[in-house]
């Protein structure tokens, strides 16, 4: 495996993890919403990221293998979080709260899954 390769998705995921950090504490400092809330909205922001990088790179930019793992593997990869939202799952089972606790994995997926879409068809809808 080459070094340019590892250091640019170290870069990318440095960026990706700080970045989490101060979208998800802001959120809990400026509105008051819970992790979980933050989780949800920066799961949902980076699967409409994926999807929008996917067509820029399809239609638009051929960049370095190197630059694309950073960006894809690196960023986003740390910029979303499995993890995190595996935690605040069991936290709401943990706390009897069923409702939330379905709500908030039915809701995560479902709507990274639209953020996904969405992301991929803001630049095909111009190319179809």
């Amino acid at each position: 495996m080459q070094f340019k390769l590892l250091f640019f998705i170290a870069l990318g995921g440095a960026a990706g993890a700080v970045g989490r950090f101060l979208f998800i504490t802001g959120l809990n400092h400026w509105f008051g919403l819970s992790s979980a809330v933050g989780t949800l909205f920066i799961n949902c922001l980076g699967s409409f990221l994926l999807g929008f990088l996917i067509s820029i790179m399809e239609f638009f930019w051929s960049a370095d293998e190197s630059v694309k793992a950073m960006l894809v593997v690196g960023f986003l990869g740390s910029l979303t979080t499995f993890s995190a939202f595996s935690r605040d799952c069991v936290m709401f089972f943990g706390k009897g709260e069923y409702g939330y606790a379905f709500i908030y994995i039915v809701g995560s997926v479902a709507l990274s899954l639209v953020g996904f879409i969405l992301g991929l068809s803001v630049i095909r809808s111009q190319f179809s």
